[in-house]
């Protein structure tokens, strides 16, 4: 695995979290969680932006420490359904049967997050879902793993009806002191200390069709979702160094150095495995302003200058000469094209 690669997920996976905090322990300590665990506030407002697994999994642990929770990740994924980590998932949902759902959410996971994976062994008597970190984090956060055992049952309960339980929970970090709180949150047989998170299911549940919904959902294909999805403009390595100037970008922050801080190499070693690659900081680091430059003008009311700023830009002129270089028109066109896209009437 190349030095600079950085398991990232998508901010999609706090959910609710922010709203929670706030409303248990204030908006300071909301401020300071996102602080600790080395990410902006702007990603809230941004949940596609592709964040470090290892500040997701901080991000929980110093929340669930600052409401007093030892139940906080699992009160976060109660909010949360299956359908919240984006059309993926919506995708795998609407397989024929749950085998062919379960497979699917192991084939496309690298939509959301890489590094960490899904796994389905259809065994008998009873067969496992299990979520696997990335290997080379080594914690095992409690409130993290937590957080993914609702949305995985919402999942089997779209196939198998919202009475259903699994066999048991498996969770990949020992008995503590305060599992008793989560167990009887839970009502379901937890096992600790596994390798993975998830659950078990009934072998012959497995091919259980679909269930029926009161509204037809419109089809999703493979198809849909290489076209909607957000997914990194590139492979490993470059996808880490990539992700990690966007999220900088996110606080305005657009120098190397910090960046291979982040990435945990030094500068002259980024720099030489970028030429490796065909490409260099500046390449990774206009592409990323202009997606960040398109995302603000499409989906905020900014003025053309904040946004200019934000990004580092001098002043409104040096902006708008980039973006028409960058895409060929200027901000404001860009700005008004997307207000009348998304002012049409769906079909």
């Amino acid at each position: 695995m190349s030095r600079l690669f950085v398991p990232m997920t998508k901010a999609t996976g706090f959910g609710q979290l922010p709203v929670l905090l706030e409303s248990r322990a204030g908006s300071n300590a909301t401020q300071q969680a996102f602080k600790r665990a080395a990410l902006s506030l702007d990603t809230i407002e941004f949940p596609n932006t592709r964040i470090p697994v290892a500040s997701m999994r901080e991000l929980f642990e110093v929340s669930a420490r600052a409401a007093g929770d030892r139940c906080f990740g699992l009160s976060v994924g109660t909010d949360m359904t299956h359908t919240t980590y984006g059309l993926w998932i919506d995708y795998c949902a609407q397989a024929p049967t749950l085998a062919e759902g379960l497979r699917r959410t192991v084939n496309c996971i690298a939509f959301h997050q890489s590094g960490g994976y899904l796994t389905f062994e259809d065994s008998t008597p009873v067969a496992f879902w299990h979520y696997c970190p990335p290997p080379n984090l080594k914690a095992r956060p409690i409130q993290h793993a937590d957080h993914l055992i609702v949305p995985m049952i919402r999942f089997v309960q779209a196939y198998l009806g919202p009475d259903w339980q699994p066999e048991w929970v498996d969770v990949n970090y020992p008995r503590d002191t305060q599992a008793h709180q989560m167990e009887q949150q839970l009502a379901l047989p937890v096992r600790f200390g596994t390798r993975r998170t998830g659950l078990a299911i009934r072998h012959n549940h497995l091919h259980r069709a679909t269930r029926p919904t009161p509204c037809a959902r419109r089809t999703v294909t493979y198809g849909d979702v290489c076209a909607q999805e957000t997914r990194p403009p590139f492979n490993e390595p470059l996808t880490s160094v990539f992700s990690t100037i966007t999220l900088r970008l996110l606080d305005g922050q657009t120098d190397i150095e910090g960046a291979a801080c982040d990435i945990g190499v030094g500068v002259q070693t980024l720099q030489r495995n970028l030429r490796r690659q065909g490409v260099d900081y500046r390449d990774l680091l206009n592409r990323a302003k202009r997606l960040r430059a398109q995302a603000l003008l499409a989906n905020t009311s900014l003025p053309v200058i904040d946004i200019a700023l934000s990004l580092g830009y001098c002043d409104h002129a040096n902006f708008s000469r980039a973006f028409k270089r960058m895409t060929g028109i200027s901000p404001a066109t860009y700005r008004t094209m997307q207000d009348q896209q998304q002012s049409k009437p769906p079909h």
